[in-house]
């Protein structure tokens, strides 16, 4: 443990930078402030500070974890190098809160490979303990898994996530004079050459190649992401959802046309249609009651005008006008009852939402109730952007079946008179019920059927298990945010078009408990290669017929190609593809590099002698020879390497006020690259017709 006679026991060496942080290097818990992120009321504005400014976004978080059980050298060395990463301003770090734990994490799996090799301090690693500190990351473990960790896949690391924790430890040697660390790798520890060193250990689990290609989140297999999808746009054409709406509406109509204020008379006329047998007949609403008559029991209709009867006859009118009759497939039970199933209705639409966006659950707590605007064909949303857009709201693409279910998100919340004054909450998933009293009864971001906050993925599995009897819910991880990598994969139109209807009408029956996975599995991975053939078709006909703007060195040699090519007749087309291995979808650009060039892809492994498709990144592709970038004309592309430019930039100017421009090499190399890509974007790739004089 840290304390200040271990001060006075440092080299003086140590001690500006010792001075700098005192307070944060005592403390085990630190104040990180968002910079780029308002704090907000339920309304969604920004809270006011007593200095008149807006609050930034601030949250204690406990780094113990990291060093907890290690000698007092390491705590002080791993909390200067990560004091060094990020400015820190009377007490507080400056950082995004989900950036920052991120980077806790890795120092974390450092301390537990540490403890499991027998390592007590970081000097120990050196040529003789790197291969059995590596081994040791590698293996399962259960004290990061437990805590909901995605960095796992196979029952092993990931390979990204491996990756970034060897470069972090890699940094803490390179760094060890700047940062002014004590303890440290006596080596300088290298990715590349760790990566080769659990070769044989990564072989024990799963195919060495296979793990090399998969990222931190990977794909969710496309099987899984069809049955999601298809069974959500199916649940949101059921009656029983209808009835809901139609219900939930019906009481906060109610309250406004009665103007009834208070919520036990609200909820006791809600209770009594619950509990009584509504119907309709030539004469208008009744009630079914029991009475007796000559010492006889029998039910008849008793037509009265109160509360409850005019709940009775707006929800009978709102069934109507959704075209549903009004008897619940399983009947109501209590107020209760229904609230579950509202609660349950949104979370579908939440979990539904993430998988036709593919955002990232930040940006889906991020939508508000307007967030949505749709044409007779097309859709688009706006969301903030955390992680690489600086929290600004940017307006993306959305497939058109995203507009239902809005519409429900937006249903499914009611405000009703015992809010009075009070406005509701503009959040999209975040309902207000009009039976209770708080502003916000539902949160479609946590999940609390049964007391337990679910995430996301917790949903889908159950869900998962119910359609599916041999559903391996450990084998296959589940996220949110695994669909922006499964859309892409399943259609390569994930950044060029409205995708999801082709998946729906396409693959809409391929599911159900009654299927095995195995099935499914077969009949869909042996279209893919058809549906990757058939888009790299469309592709050649649209640079032929001038109808889009390509960029990028693979576009320049298919355009090449075409020029070449008098007759665009299938065979020719077929014989100018076999020229390209695959198509591969990355949210910045495609990746269809040329068979005879494809050792000079930047992912180009020299030991497997193919390009390792996984490791895509800007840094990889912006510079590769099989970038393929769609222009200006819709397709998100270019907002995607402008968000990278934006990213580098700003890391830049943060190293470059902390005095650590020689950190800078490698987002000077991104920014470099982006800036480049959007130049050439400012310029038309036509086909030479004769006409064009100028043109590339």
């Amino acid at each position: 443990m840290i304390n200040e006679q271990f001060f006075s026991s440092l080299p003086d060496s140590y001690s500006v930078k010792v001075e700098e942080a005192k307070s944060l290097l005592l403390s085990d818990s630190w104040e990180v402030v968002d910079l780029s992120s308002y704090a907000e009321d339920r309304l969604g504005n920004p809270i006011i500070g007593e200095d008149g400014l807006p609050v930034y976004v601030s949250a204690k978080v406990n780094i113990k974890e990291i060093y907890e059980g290690m000698p007092t050298e390491f705590e002080l060395s791993v909390k200067l190098d990560l004091l060094n990463q990020y400015k820190h301003n009377d007490g507080c770090i400056q950082a995004k809160q989900s950036s920052f734990k991120t980077k806790i994490h890795h120092y974390k799996v450092i301390k537990l490979t540490m403890q499991r090799a027998g390592l007590r301090y970081l000097k120990e690693i050196n040529y003789e303990t790197l291969k059995r500190f590596c081994d040791e990351m590698l293996k399962p473990n259960n004290d990061l898994r437990s805590q909901g960790s995605n960095s796992y896949k196979y029952g092993i690391i990931a390979h990204a996530s491996f990756v970034k924790v060897i470069s972090t430890l890699g940094n803490m040697t390179v760094n060890s004079t700047i940062h002014g660390l004590i303890d440290y790798p006596s080596i300088q520890v290298v990715p590349e050459e760790c990566i080769v060193l659990v070769k044989d250990s990564v072989s024990e689990y799963v195919e060495y190649n296979t793990w090399l290609e998969s990222g931190t989140h990977g794909t969710m297999p496309l099987e899984v992401a069809i049955v999601i999808l298809s069974e959500a746009l199916e649940y949101f054409e059921k009656p029983e959802l209808k009835r809901i709406l139609a219900l939930v509406a019906a009481v906060s109509k109610l309250s406004h046309y009665k103007n009834i204020t208070e919520t036990d008379a609200l909820r006791a006329a809600l209770t009594s249609f619950i509990e009584g047998r509504y119907g309709r007949d030539k004469n208008g609403f009744f009630n079914w009651v029991t009475r007796s008559r000559a010492g006889m029991a029998r039910p008849i209709k008793m037509r009265r005008s109160n509360n409850v009867s005019d709940l009775a006859c707006i929800y009978f009118d709102l069934c109507d006008e959704y075209e549903v009759d009004f008897q619940f497939e399983k009947p109501l039970e209590s107020i209760d009852d229904l609230s579950l199933r509202v609660r349950h209705a949104f979370y579908r639409v939440s979990a539904s939402l993430s998988a036709l966006t593919g955002v990232r659950w930040s940006e889906l707590a991020s939508l508000k109730n307007d967030a949505f605007e749709f044409s007779s064909t097309r859709g688009k949303f706006k969301s903030k952007i955390k992680k690489t857009n600086n929290n600004s709201e940017t307006y993306r693409p959305v497939t058109i079946h995203a507009q239902p279910i809005a519409w429900i998100s937006n249903g499914l919340s009611q405000q009703s008179a015992i809010h009075g004054d009070d406005t509701v909450a503009p959040w999209l998933l975040k309902a207000t019920l009009p039976w209770q009293k708080q502003p916000v009864a539902i949160n479609g971001l946590s999940w609390h059927d049964t007391g337990e906050n679910k995430s996301m993925g917790g949903f889908y599995r159950e869900l998962l298990s119910e359609l599916i009897s041999d559903y391996d819910s450990e084998g296959i991880p589940i996220s949110s945010h695994r669909f922006r990598h499964t859309w892409a994969e399943l259609a390569i139109r994930r950044f060029d078009g409205n995708v999801p209807e082709a998946i729906r009408n396409y693959f809409r029956h391929w599911y159900g408990s009654f299927m095995t996975m195995d099935y499914i599995r077969e009949k869909i991975k042996a279209d893919l290669p058809e549906i990757n053939r058939s888009y790299m078709r469309e592709l050649v006909h649209r640079i032929a017929k001038n109808e889009h703007e390509f960029f990028g060195p693979a576009a320049r040699y298919m355009l090449s190609l075409v020029q070449d090519i008098d007759v665009l007749d299938p065979t020719q087309v077929d014989e100018l593809l076999n020229q390209f291995e695959m198509i591969k979808v990355h949210e910045h650009s495609y990746c269809m590099i040329p068979k005879q060039y494809k050792s000079q892809a930047k992912c180009w492994d020299k030991d497997t002698k193919t390009p390792i498709y996984g490791d895509a990144c800007w840094n990889n592709c912006g510079g590769c020879m099989g970038r393929f970038t769609l222009g200006n004309d819709g397709s998100a592309h270019k907002d995607a390497i402008m968000r990278v430019g934006m990213t580098a930039q700003e890391m830049i100017n943060t190293n470059k006020s902390q005095g650590l421009d020689n950190l800078n090499g490698y987002w000077k190399n991104q920014l470099k690259r982006a800036e480049a890509a959007l130049r050439e974007l400012s310029v038309q790739t036509e086909i030479d017709d004769g006409t064009n004089e100028g043109s590339v």
